[in-house]
């Protein structure tokens, strides 16, 4: 957005961002638009979506509206294009990622569970019986630990 002249206007920068975001989120494929201001604010709704949106967010880097298409929504989808996937959208197509814990002790089965990346350094640190990494955040996936 020009915040020269939301200023020049002696506009309310969230506001602006509100009645933008607001006409954003009636497109059609559009699931949500979320404001910066929302989101620093901390004022979203506390859901698995929002909170991936919130996630992503730096208050220096990011835009000024957070949009998020709907499933199977693509901005590339023009002149005949094909997309089967992003990186970065919050579906399953594009988040579900098969892991693999293999090894002494560990039993054979198949789990269905979200992770995140963050999960797999505690998660081995457990297996291993070590301690996990200086600063490493996230879930032990204790479905994984098998036998140890």
């Amino acid at each position: 957005m020009d915040r020269d002249l939301i200023a020049r206007r002696k506009l309310s920068l969230a506001q602006v961002q509100k009645a933008v975001a607001k006409e954003v989120d009636k497109l059609d494929g559009v699931a949500v638009a979320v404001t910066s201001s929302d989101l620093e604010a901390g004022n979203i709704p506390n859901d698995y979506l929002h909170n991936l949106v919130a996630n992503n967010h730096s208050n220096t880097r990011s835009g000024d509206i957070y949009i998020v298409l709907e499933a199977h929504r693509f901005v590339a989808d023009m002149e005949g294009l094909s997309v089967a996937a992003t990186h970065g959208s919050p579906w399953g197509y594009d988040t579900f990622v098969p892991l693999v814990f293999a090894g002494f002790g560990l039993d054979d089965k198949s789990i269905y569970q979200r992770v995140s990346t963050t999960d797999i350094a505690v998660t081995l640190s457990a297996i291993m019986d070590i301690k996990a990494p200086s600063g490493a955040q996230g879930k032990i996936l204790e479905d994984t630990l098998g036998n140890n």
